[in-house]
């Protein structure tokens, strides 16, 4: 609680009405919140999201897309019993409680409805995001499971018994989008190929916004493959590793079902780069063109054609997640090319017996562990890294936890991954 506490009075400075709580007061509010997702209702776990504040202080007329609140006319008891309660009618995607001090006792003064868009910024998609006030959130994912947040920072998180840090979101970090840099770079020449042809004016495209795309398509594979249930493996290799990784009696995987090449094994990428073409061609057209066009276009575009790739990529992303149910690994190349699934992975000569832990987004502060706290999925993607060092493997376990795994600094590391719970598409 302590740690918590300190996480939080150093990312915040108080704002009137979503003051931070005192010590006890945070105390209760977790220990209530815990207890709550130690139940079920009819049978289903309890999950939901708290935000302590006042009602008064959210704003108010936040638009379509904005938080909305509903005060009861009467305020209720703060405890396990109504959180679970309320849990199936505050849904966990769409709504949190509101809480607050009155009469220096913990009170539920009503809901406060989000709509599912804060998923997009964990799960992708073009959505915006709105705002979330600078207050206290939980997030409770499952028995035990609880995420505080100060607004939409993490602080502390309690998950199997244990106490951790601020979540880690992978895709900020560094190291990731440059070990894609190079199969990048190929999908921008396509781009730019396409560009070079055309024979009306093109918008320049933002060189980040290729990057963002791909991540976004990745988080979208990783949330469909969390709300299936399943669990699984995806194994990304450089596209220059791509005959090795096919070749028969190759020694790192036997991929039992491989893709034929052509247009459907490239499809991801051949979306990718239609929607770069598409977005160019758009901003392009428009009167009113100010430079470079970028994510944040192709979020609040309304082209239909860029509405179909974006469902598209949707589906194929699901279409990806559905492969992971097989035994085996999904296998692409980080140019988006779809390999093959159900692969068995050997590299049996590249066995590891610990592996780094890292606490951090750049692996600059890490835990060295032994392989043997984890299971054969784990351990057959820490050897597959071993062996091909710029690989990068993502395990996603039956519980909904994601593990990025690449070699870094001579030696196989992981990274626990910042999920949020099942997905609601």
């Amino acid at each position: 609680m302590q740690a918590a506490q300190s996480q939080m009075a150093a990312h915040s400075q108080s704002v009137r009405g979503f003051e931070l709580p005192s010590a006890e007061t945070l105390k209760k509010i977790i220990s209530s919140a815990y207890q709550a997702s130690l139940q079920t209702d009819e049978r289903r776990p309890v999950t939901f999201r708290l935000i302590f504040g006042e009602p008064g202080s959210f704003p108010r007329n936040h638009g379509p897309q904005g938080l909305h609140c509903f005060e009861f006319a009467d305020t209720l008891p703060f405890d396990a019993l109504e959180l679970r309660k309320l849990s199936s009618a505050a849904a966990y995607y769409r709504s949190l409680i509101g809480i607050c001090v009155e009469n220096q006792r913990l009170r539920i003064w009503g809901c406060v409805h989000s709509g599912p868009r804060w998923l997009k910024a964990l799960q992708g998609g073009r959505a915006e995001v709105p705002d979330m006030p600078p207050a206290l959130v939980l997030r409770v994912t499952g028995p035990g499971s609880i995420e505080v947040l100060l607004g939409d920072s993490t602080v502390g998180q309690l998950s199997e018994g244990r106490i951790f840090g601020p979540s880690i979101n992978v895709f900020t970090s560094k190291w990731l989008p440059l070990s894609f840099c190079q199969d990048r770079a190929g999908n921008l020449k396509l781009h730019l190929e396409a560009r070079a042809k055309a024979d009306s004016h093109w918008a320049d495209i933002d060189p980040n916004c290729l990057r963002i795309l791909g991540q976004n398509l990745v988080r979208r594979m990783l949330a469909a493959t969390r709300a299936y249930k399943h669990g699984g493996i995806i194994l990304w290799v450089t596209s220059e590793f791509r005959d090795q990784i096919l070749a028969e009696g190759n020694p790192f995987v036997d991929l039992k079902y491989k893709f034929a090449p052509g247009e459907n094994r490239s499809r991801l990428r051949t979306l990718m780069v239609e929607i770069m073409n598409t977005l160019a061609q758009v901003g392009g057209s428009s009167p009113d063109e100010r430079g470079p066009v970028g994510w944040a276009d192709y979020e609040s575009s309304t082209d239909p054609v860029l509405n179909q790739l974006d469902e598209a990529v949707f589906e194929m992303s699901h279409f990806v997640a559905n492969l992971t149910a097989t035994d085996g690994a999904v296998i692409l190349t980080k140019g988006f090319e779809l390999l093959g699934f159900g692969a068995e992975i050997h590299c049996n000569e590249y066995d590891v017996s610990t592996v780094a832990h890292a606490m951090d987004l750049e692996a600059d502060n890490v835990e060295i562990e032994s392989i043997h706290r984890v299971g054969t999925r784990h351990r057959s993607v820490y050897r597959f890294c071993n062996a091909i060092t710029d690989a990068t493997g993502q395990v996603i376990s039956q519980d909904g936890n994601v593990r990025f795994v690449t070699r870094r600094n001579n030696m196989v590391t992981y990274w626990d991954h910042q999920a949020v719970a099942d997905s609601f598409e």
